[in-house]
This record gives C-alpha cells, structure tokens and sequence, in this order.
C-alpha cells in the first residue's frame, strides 16, 4: 500500500503503476517523462514526486477525489500550475524548488480554487508575479510555508484577516536581523 522508489525510468515507473492497491506514492530522482501511466493509482492518497526535471507538464496529476495531498518539488521544466486548478479535494500541497534552485511559476492564481486546502508548502517558489492574493481564497489554509520572496506587505496583507493561519513570516521577529 506504500512504496517510496527512487531513480524511477519509464519502466520502472510502468511497473509500480500496476500496483493498483497503492495509497501512497513516493518518487525521487524520476527520469521517466511519461508519468500518465499513474492514472491507474485510484486509489492514491498521497503523492510525492521529487527531482524530476524530464517532466514537461502537470497534465499527469490524478484527478480522482480520494487524493488528499501531492508534493512536487524540483521539477525544473514546470513553471504553470494551472493543472492543480481542479484538484478542490486536495487538503495539503507541497510545490517546491530544490535546495539549491528555486522552482518558478508565473502565478499561484490556479490555487485559488483549491477550496479544501488546509497546508500549503511552497518553500524555494518563485513567483512571477510576487501575489499571494490568490491564497486569499483559501478559507480553509491553516498552515502556509513559504520561502521570503514575497514582499512584507503582501504577507501582512494576508496574516491580517487570517488570525487562525500559521506562517513563519507573519512573526514580525522573522523580518529582523539577528
């Protein structure tokens, strides 16, 4: 019902994905390209997929309402999240850079209809628009961590009318030098 794999290629990744009964999903060091084949994991409750810099798109991300969190970090070719837009079941997202590279993306606009979204970790993401408005949205997030790329107003903005949210960067503390 669990498996974490690494150094997962097309066959590799062909093969786990007959494993219909997994729950959770673990992938690190992915040089498959095509991760379509996970579609047949409904019954997924959990998906990681980390440093994978061969995929191209998030097309591949399951739909199915029984996904409750995916984690997704140094995928250095995607820069849209536009295909997380109609995962509204989701209760914990994770979309991050690597240690060393931030990932980028144009927008967070597509979390926005992430309605049941109660953790997002978006650590070493670099937002184009430097807008966290789109979070705005998200009445139920009660845990936001993210890296310092946004602007101090745009955070006070969004701790003000959220008391209940927790985010390292809404300490006042965090912004001052040792």
């Amino acid at each position: 019902r669990q498996l974490w794999a690494y150094a997962v290629d097309q066959n590799f990744l062909d093969e786990i994905c007959q494993m219909e009964q997994l729950e959770l999903l673990h992938l690190d060091k992915v040089t498959a390209t095509d991760l379509s084949s996970r579609r047949k994991l409904s019954k997924l409750t959990s998906l990681t997929v980390i440093n994978a810099s061969k995929v191209q798109d998030l097309a591949w991300v399951p739909q199915h309402a029984g996904l409750q969190a995916i984690a997704i970090g140094e995928l250095k070719a995607i820069h849209d999240l536009t295909p997380l837009s109609t995962l509204t079941h989701l209760r914990a997202l994770g979309v991050e850079g690597g240690v060393w590279t931030p990932m980028q993306v144009a927008t967070l606009a597509p979390l926005a209809a992430l309605s049941n979204l109660e953790s997002l970790f978006i650590t070493n993401l670099q937002v184009t628009d430097k807008s966290l408005q789109p979070l705005h949205a998200l009445a139920n997030l009660r845990v936001l961590q993210c890296a310092q790329f946004f602007a101090r107003d745009a955070l006070d903005s969004h701790a003000a009318p959220r008391p209940e949210l927790r985010c390292d960067w809404f300490d006042e503390a965090s912004w001052r030098p040792e």
